[in-house]
Formats: C-alpha cells, structure tokens, sequence
C-alpha cells in the first residue's frame, strides 16, 4: 500500500469514526458507550497496524527541511522514514534494523546524503530521493540482510546438486 492510499484510508477512516460517532451517538442523544468502545476497540486492532507511523527522530532539524543524523538509529520493521526536505546521515550516523528479516523505507522529497563515515545497514524496501550521494568512507551494507537459504519470494524451486531458480 503506497504512503498516499495509507494517508487516504486513515483519513476516511478517520471520518467514518467522526460520522458515526456525532450521528449515532451525541445527535440521537444515546449514550451507548459499549457501541463506542467496541468501534474504537476495532478500528484500534484492526486498521491502526497496518499503518506505519514514523517514530523517527532527527538527532537536529526535521524531515521537512533537513534532517542530520549523529547517531545509531534502530528503525522498526515497515517504518518509513517520509518528508519534504532532506537527509544527512553524519560521520558516526547509522541507519539500522534489529533483524535481517525486517526492511524499511525512505521516501524524501530532497536529498540523502551519506557523508564520511556515515552508513546505512539492512534491508532498504524502497529508497527515494531527489539524490543519493555516497562520500567517501561512508557505506550502505546489505550484506546478510537478505531472506536465509531457500527463503523468501526468490528462493527458487528444489533441484539437485545446488541446482533452482527462482
């Protein structure tokens, strides 16, 4: 699901929640609170997981103009780090994952600069960006952050001697 049609369904959800509950419940003067916890109780377990809140914090500035990381970021697994301005991951700055399962996503309007000894490990879903710039003694790493062996959408079929495609 693209960030956009997330946004969308969260905010008609949102109104759907409004109407039903200025409707049904404050207008007809009814004051059905096991309707609306168990409405909410729903919406809670139902709709709000499958939606990435960024819990990504700048160690300066914003998302929105420019973001400068200084230290170890652990992201979630799905987080999507999203905004208008750009991101500078600095020397000691890291992008990390807690398991090689997990991935996720940038999705910037403007840069992302990774500068001298600045890195990013682990499963990248989707990277976007005006521009990505590398400096020198920087890395982006994937190494053995990928599916294990005979794992995942590209794990092949068996064969023998080593053999499979996928």
């Amino acid at each position: 699901m693209s960030a956009n049609a997330s946004d969308k369904t969260l905010t008609n959800l949102f109104y759907i929640y409004i109407l039903f509950t200025k409707k049904t419940l404050f207008q007809k003067q009814k004051r059905n609170f096991f309707t609306l916890f168990l409405f909410s109780t729903l919406f809670i377990f139902f709709f709000l997981p499958h939606l990435s809140f960024a819990a990504f914090s700048c160690d300066q500035g914003d998302l929105d103009t420019t973001c400068y990381v200084r230290t170890k970021k652990t992201l979630s697994d799905q987080e999507v780090i999203r905004g208008a301005g750009s991101l500078i991951i600095q020397n000691g700055g890291e992008l990390t994952l807690n398991s090689h399962l997990e991935s996720f996503y940038i999705n910037l309007e403007g840069d992302v600069i990774i500068q001298n000894g600045g890195r990013i490990t682990g499963n990248i879903g989707e990277l976007k960006a005006t521009n990505l710039t590398l400096e020198e003694d920087s890395s982006i790493n994937l190494s053995s952050k990928g599916y294990p062996q005979n794992q995942g959408p590209g794990k092949g079929i068996s064969g023998s001697f080593g053999s499979g495609g996928g």
